[in-house]
């Protein structure tokens, strides 16, 4: 009985976390409840929902509207993570407004110039902005250089999580992302992404159970290559590091 009951738990439990795997999702940076007149927006999408992101400025083309205004966001970068999701980098083709509400909306990219452009619902959640003109024209600076403070794996039901972590310190006070390039020394292949900043000096590199942006392999010799953006397109100088990953298990 009790070994019928250790299966039936772990039968529960790997269900449980392979419905967390499922499906889908679309994830909008910033986070916060105002932007700069300028803004960097970036929206990622997860598994499925990739198509829609890879599908932007193809089929569609993003916005941020309020009451007055419609304001077309540019594709700046198109960057594919090396486990299921994709993201891309947006910029406002204007300035906007300081002290007005948008919203991020989607339309279809018109068939003809005759056509008009028809408002569609792409699964990306509602996200709202208030503009606080910062006028910031002060690049962020990389005070403590990242370094390496641990590297972890921990198995779950349906794949293990890999990270290489890293503590650093900045004189940035707004919320920013940080690009980051990790190369295999040994074949020379590389990938890029722009994670969001945690506010506690710390960042994680590699992916969770389900998805991530990289994908380190045991023994293997990174460079790491490290810049931050702040929310009004001002950039620091790139540092970089070498890593062995040997993680401990957790």
């Amino acid at each position: 009985m009790k070994t019928l009951f250790s299966f039936l738990l772990l039968t529960v439990v790997n269900l449980v976390a392979l419905a967390d795997c499922a499906g889908s999702g679309i994830y909008v940076w910033p986070k916060t409840s105002e932007i700069s007149e300028n803004p960097v927006i970036t929206v990622e999408g997860y598994y499925s929902d990739q198509k829609i992101i890879r599908s932007i400025e193809k089929e569609y083309h993003l916005y941020l509207k309020s009451e007055h205004q419609l304001v077309r966001l540019k594709l700046i970068e198109v960057l594919e993570g090396q486990m299921d999701l994709t993201q891309i980098v947006l910029k406002p083709l204007k300035q906007l407004t300081d002290g007005v509400k948008y919203e991020l909306c989607a339309f279809s990219t018109p068939k003809s110039p005759s056509s008009l452009p028809v408002e569609y619902e792409l699964n990306i959640p509602n996200t709202k902005w208030t503009v606080k003109a910062l006028n910031d024209k002060t690049n962020p600076i990389f005070e403590q250089q990242p370094q390496l403070t641990g590297s972890t794996v921990i198995y779950y039901g349906c794949g293990p999580s890999n990270f290489m972590n890293f503590a650093y310190a900045t004189n940035e006070t707004t919320a920013y992302l940080i690009r980051t390039t990790v190369t295999n020394i040994e074949d020379e292949s590389s990938i890029t992404y722009y994670l969001p900043a945690n506010g506690k000096g710390e960042l994680s590199v590699g992916h969770g159970m389900c998805s991530g942006a990289f994908t380190p392999i045991l023994g293997v010799k990174y460079k790491i290559e490290f810049s931050l953006l702040d929310g009004s397109w001002n950039k620091s100088k790139t540092v970089s590091c070498e890593v062995v990953y040997n993680p401990e298990q957790g």
